[in-house]
């Protein structure tokens, strides 16, 4: 009786999928720009529901898991997605504002107060806020309705699940397991070309846009696996799990230096001396200090560097692995460093223009020709919004936000790094208090890298720092005696 009552489900499954078949063959056939996003787009969609309303966990670990392993695809209207990672958040946070709509809040009052929520929304305003001034009002819309899905499930969803403790060092790691095999083939795609640094720009592809982003990846989780492998008796771990830290700790190592990332190497650098900063006794008021006077530095170097040093014709993939390195510390031949100060320039000339919004998110590519300088140029410079962005993720700020935006970024920024040092120094268990070393180091590795580089709109990035900030905000609500609730 049973398998008779089953079999006109099964039935209806058959033909269900016959007629998706059939549907599918018929755009292919036809070439339809439907063809991509109901082949690949539907069923991830479909999975991703039935997931959801089944087996939340999975779904997160899976996303995690999947997000290095994402490539770009184009779904048509000028939009591109990195499937199925990217396309299954902008599911999971729509269906995550939808299902619980009339149960909210449902994320702990705690945690909607804390100040590292607070700044996380009050950015999220004000770029809509810019996106209403944008100059391009359709790049924008689409730029933060995106970030917009990233803070909803990487940020409150991910907090949501954090309610259980033992889940906090998840994201990183499954992250990290999902990076193994891009190293793998990335590492063995590099080998044939005897690991020449001059071809690593394009390495990581199709995974990864360029060496840059890659290297930042792996210099983030790299402090997790670090602690991992030298405190594994604190997480309760034996020494086959060890053995694995270890191994992994080494391959993202070798990794980050094969990325042949500069600012990634630097970035280890800059965790290892903040590091030993934190075991001497640094806290947030020197802290504070030190940061500001960078900013003050870096600042000024913007304006007065350009009337200083001259162009060449020069650039970082040339000559030795030495000469790469050391073209780090080089303003006046290498063409990487002069066109990182054109697009430096180019946007606080974009700022002078529009202090109080700004361009709009996402506006900067497309804006910043008219702002080039033919003695800034270099032989990399483009005026065909082609070639990245503003190479900061301060300077984006400003020159897409204006002002407000920039102090709003760069209180985020203290506040993270505060809440970071807050639960490394609590009075709390060693394994939160370890967890939280680690994504403070991360976060360090990112805020470093904003500097030079803005991967913060990339899901790639964005899967580590939101949910590493979450796994701040749950620490320290933890360390007060409270515990985020499920609702």
């Amino acid at each position: 009786m049973k398998t008779a009552e089953r079999m006109p489900v099964v039935m209806w499954q058959y033909i269900l999928l016959l007629c998706f078949m059939i549907i599918g063959g018929c755009l292919l056939f036809s070439e339809s720009k439907w063809a991509i996003p109901f082949l690949f787009g539907l069923p991830a969609i479909g999975a991703t529901i039935y997931l959801l309303l089944f087996n939340k966990e999975l779904l997160i670990i899976l996303c995690f898991f999947l997000v290095p392993l994402s490539m770009g695809v184009n779904i048509g209207w000028g939009i591109q997605v990195g499937f199925p990672a990217e396309l299954i958040v902008v599911v999971m946070a729509g269906l995550f504002f939808l299902l619980y709509l009339k149960k909210w809040p449902v994320i702990d009052v705690n945690v909607l107060l804390h100040p590292l929520t607070i700044l996380i929304l009050t950015d999220l305003l004000w770029l809509y806020i810019a996106t209403i001034f944008s100059a391009i009002p359709e790049v924008s819309f689409k730029r933060i309705l995106l970030k917009t899905a990233f803070v909803l499930f990487f940020y409150f969803f991910i907090i949501h699940w954090f309610r259980f403790r033992n889940k906090l060092a998840y994201p990183l790691i499954f992250y990290g397991i999902g990076l193994v095999p891009v190293i793998l083939l990335t590492l063995n795609k590099h080998a044939s070309y005897d690991f020449t640094h001059k071809v690593a720009f394009n390495i990581p592809q199709p995974f990864y846009v360029d060496h840059t982003i890659y290297g930042a990846c792996l210099a983030f989780i790299l402090p997790i696996l670090v602690i991992l492998f030298f405190r594994y008796r604190k997480f309760g771990l034996n020494k086959i799990n060890r053995l694995l830290a270890g191994g992994g700790m080494l391959l993202f190592a070798g990794a980050t230096f094969y990325s042949f990332s500069r600012a990634s190497l630097l970035s280890l650098v800059v965790v290892a001396g903040f590091f030993i900063l934190l075991k001497l006794g640094l806290r947030m008021r020197g802290l504070l200090i030190l940061m500001a006077v960078t900013l003050v530095l870096a600042i000024s170097a913007v304006y007065f560097l350009p009337g200083v040093i001259f162009q060449g014709e020069a650039v970082s993939n040339r000559g030795s692995i030495k000469q790469h390195f050391q073209s780090m510390t080089n303003l006046q031949t290498d063409a990487s460093n002069l066109e990182r100060i054109n697009r430096w320039v180019c946007a606080i000339d974009m700022f002078k223009d529009r202090p109080i919004t700004g361009f709009g998110p996402g506006t900067y590519q497309f804006e910043y020709g008219n702002y080039q300088t033919y003695e800034r140029l270099t032989y990399i410079s483009t005026f065909a919004g082609d070639r990245g962005n503003a190479h900061s993720e301060y300077l984006t700020y400003l020159a897409e936000a204006g002002l407000p935006g920039f102090i709003i970024f760069l209180l985020l920024v203290c506040i993270t790094i505060s809440t970071g040092i807050k639960v490394t120094f609590g009075n709390h268990k060693e394994p939160l208090r370890l967890i939280g070393l680690g994504v403070l180091l991360g976060l360090t590795t990112f805020f470093f890298h904003g500097l030079l580089n803005a991967f913060w709109e990339q899901e790639k990035m964005a899967a580590l720092v939101y949910p590493a900030m979450a796994c701040l905000v749950a620490i320290d609500v933890f360390n007060r005696g409270e515990k985020p609730t499920a609702h």
